[in-house]
């Protein structure tokens, strides 16, 4: 799915921050 591959960049994202 689509979602699954937003999340993964959305994650690190996030944590990162």
């Amino acid at each position: 799915m689509l979602a699954a591959g937003q999340l993964r960049l959305w994650r690190p994202k996030v944590e990162g921050k």
